[in-house]
């Protein structure tokens, strides 16, 4: 992959750099399902035991929606 991703950006022939990113996407995309992460979470949460109705969502391990949270007593 690096070589054809330095081979590409090399060269000035737009149908070598069309075939080379071609195969580069494909390695990464179908072959490898290679992915990068553009973001990750870093929320920290920090509540007493009297904080009610926090939670989080179970897909993105962010915090859920603020409007269930309230203090009890």
């Amino acid at each position: 992959m690096d070589k054809w991703l330095a081979t590409a950006s090399a060269t000035s022939d737009q149908a070598e750099r069309k075939e080379l990113y071609a195969k580069a996407q494909k390695a990464a995309v179908v072959e490898n399902a290679i992915a990068f992460p553009l973001y990750v979470p870093a929320d920290q949460i920090a509540a007493q035991k009297t904080v009610q109705g926090l939670g989080f969502d179970p897909a993105s391990g962010t915090p859920a929606s603020a409007y269930d949270v309230r203090i009890g007593t």
